[in-house]
């Protein structure tokens, strides 16, 4: 009986984790988008990527 519990413990944890990962993944690449356009959209930046040409 623990036994069982146990090893149904552990894929509950293991299947939290893969979803933790992912959510992670998920938000990280929605922060790189943003930060994206926020960079080739600001009015500063117009004059930087300008002058970095």
């Amino acid at each position: 009986m623990n036994r069982q519990r146990d090893a149904d413990r552990r894929e509950d944890e293991g299947r939290m984790s893969v979803f933790v990962t992912a959510l992670a993944l998920v938000a990280m690449v929605a922060v790189a988008a943003a930060l994206a356009y926020y960079l080739n959209t600001a009015p500063w930046a117009q004059g930087f990527w300008e002058a970095v040409r």
